[in-house]
């Protein structure tokens, strides 16, 4: 049985953002996820999810202030002091993590320097996700980072490839640091979508899904996701699948793939 949770930062905006729980919930969905947690908040949203009997799939690793000022400036590709604010950050963004019941972060790791080699950002971001160790054990969450597409949506972003991903993953060698594979980024970078999530499933920790061009749902572009979805679940995959696409009509209209 597939997992899917709804982004409700793109989907489901017919409603203010507070509605979008009791939305997903009837359009059929157990499970929702969002980007920014440290503005909303937390009482209320948690108050929606026991009405609604939802999970929340995923956040962001991130907040607000100085230091997240700095992340969103530098990322960890570029190492030096924004290692410290990551495990910084990382440290209150779990604390949220456990109170929500949430068991995925997502983590951008930021753009290529110019002036730095990409041997020492790609270094750069394995000590910093080694570095988190400490902060991680004992906890039931893992960090997946995302290779995202430079091609039509995040021109200047470090980390494109499923492979390069991967490698950082091998590298940082932390059962609790894992992939996001971005079927709608990966189809844009590199293609190949069923041989490389095969290849990379024991890495890989969370789906996001679109449809590519147009990051709109599934069957309004060239990626045959009945195909992938299949795959995928073959694969014996158990966690979840990420609708993170911006919907062509109404959102609960768009879910012809969940049974």
């Amino acid at each position: 049985m597939m997992n899917f949770s709804s982004c409700i930062e793109m989907m489901f905006c017919e409603v203010e953002f507070m509605d979008r729980f009791e939305a997903a919930a009837k359009a059929g969905l157990k499970a929702v996820e969002y980007w920014g947690w440290m503005e909303r908040d937390k009482s209320e949203i948690q108050d929606k999810l026991q009405q609604y009997g939802l999970k929340v799939s995923s956040v962001s690793c991130g907040g607000s202030g100085k230091d997240y000022q700095l992340l969103n400036e530098k990322g960890i590709s570029f190492g030096g002091d924004t290692r410290a604010q990551f495990v910084g950050v990382l440290e209150k963004t779990i604390e949220y993590a456990r109170a929500m019941d949430i068991h995925r972060l997502l983590v951008g790791v930021g753009n290529d320097h110019a002036d730095i080699s990409r041997e020492k950002q790609h270094a750069n971001i394995v000590e910093t996700l080694m570095a988190c160790a400490p902060v991680l054990k004992g906890n039931d969450i893992k960090l997946v980072i995302e290779p995202l597409n430079v091609l039509v949506d995040h021109m200047g972003y470090f980390l494109v490839t499923s492979e390069e991903g991967a490698q950082i993953v091998d590298e940082v060698n932390n059962p609790q640091v894992k992939m996001l594979f971005d079927i709608y980024h990966q189809q844009i970078s590199e293609g190949n979508l069923i041989n490389n999530i095969t290849r990379y499933i024991d890495r890989i920790a969370h789906f996001h899904v679109a449809d590519n061009p147009g990051r709109h749902e599934p069957g309004t572009g060239e990626i045959y996701y009945p195909r992938i979805f299949e795959a995928i679940e073959k694969l014996g995959y158990e966690g979840y699948i990420g609708l993170e696409y911006m919907p062509t009509k109404n959102s609960a209209d768009t879910l012809w793939f969940i049974k």
